[in-house]
């Protein structure tokens, strides 16, 4: 059974274009289960990468990307898309995965 938590991660970029000279924009994810991957069906890309900061900086560079899985033992980024109306069934155990999806926004 995945296990799940409250660990979020959050990533922030500054465009770089005279446009948005001024504009930073944000994107929080959170822990949503352990042990669990999206399969391949669900993945949009994958990377090898050497952290779960990278895997989160790939998600927020792909402005399709909702939710991504990081496996430190294998350095594997899974990017997934519209992951909080995927189905159980995207999911496969995966000892030492960690599925991550974007927060929704806060309602003041």
């Amino acid at each position: 059974m995945p296990t799940h938590t409250t660990q979020a991660i959050s990533t922030t970029t500054r465009h770089s274009s005279p446009r948005d000279r001024d504009h930073t924009s944000s994107k929080n994810f959170r822990l949503l289960a352990s042990n669990v991957a999206l399969v391949d069906a669900y993945v949009l890309s994958s990377y090898t990468v050497s952290s779960i900061i990278k895997c989160s900086q790939l998600c927020f560079a792909d402005f399709r990307c909702s939710c991504y899985t990081y496996i430190a033992c294998e350095g594997l980024c899974l990017l997934g898309k519209e992951c909080l109306a995927t189905s159980t069934y995207a999911f496969e155990r995966r000892p030492g995965a960690k599925f991550y999806s974007a927060l929704l926004e806060d309602q003041d």
